[in-house]
């Protein structure tokens, strides 16, 4: 029941601090602690116990579910060789502090603003040569942590949405402007304009020229 009380706490408790963990960990820890008296075994085992518990949650987060469970096995694996109490709570501890960063990542407010930060620099700018690095560098943020943090909030990696939304802005310049193709390529962000026709055509299935043709100004200005 504490192991159930612990983790439900862990993972759904609003604003849980680094602190905060620790305090009610070493609480559930003193309760695991008669277990010492018959030998480090049997409190090991109640700490494996204790650990698949968390494991039985961390389906909570679909995109880290494979690092956690590494992280978990690793922790077992520590207690299982663990030669003294120190040693095994130091393994328990390591793997409740990694799920709650993970569960930072996944619940941080500034961390969503961020991204959506980052999506509007992205539309004012799509015409600019971009890179994950320099979106990151303006929103105060490591290129890593920024492509975690896009992936979840977005929905898409860093460069599917921003080709996405290049393409985007193309259909509508060969639809509504007469702009010559190679002049569309260069406003959505392509100065090589044999690989945006190439790119266009991916992800469109037919050419600008013919898109144009198709949807909009009629294909005289291609």
């Amino acid at each position: 029941r504490e192991s159930q009380s612990f983790v439900q706490i862990l993972f759904e408790e609003q604003a849980l601090t680094v602190s905060a963990t620790d305090i009610l960990l070493d609480g559930l820890l003193e309760v695991f602690s008669p277990f010492l008296e018959y030998g480090l075994l049997p409190y090991c085992q109640a700490l494996c116990s204790f650990l698949q518990e968390l494991q039985s949650q961390i389906g909570r987060f679909p995109d880290q579910t494979s690092q956690l469970k590494d992280t978990i096995r690793q922790a077992e694996a520590d207690v299982k060789a663990g030669h003294s109490a120190l040693a095994v709570n130091q393994a328990v501890r390591t793997a409740v502090h990694r799920i709650l960063q993970v569960r930072a990542i996944n619940d941080f407010e500034p961390n969503r603003i961020a991204v959506e930060k980052a999506m509007e620099y992205i539309r004012q700018n799509y015409g600019e040569p971009l890179t994950l690095e320099l979106v990151a560098n303006s929103v105060h943020l490591s290129p890593s942590y920024l492509s975690v943090l896009f992936k979840k909030y977005a929905g898409t990696n860093f460069s599917k949405y921003l080709r996405d939304f290049r393409m985007e802005q193309a259909r509508i310049l060969l639809t509504q402007t007469h702009l010559k193709v190679y002049e569309v390529a260069q406003k959505v962000g392509y100065p090589n304009s044999k690989y945006f026709i190439d790119l266009f055509k991916e992800q469109n299935k037919v050419s600008p020229h013919e898109y144009r043709i198709f949807h909009g100004t009629g294909g005289v200005f291609s």
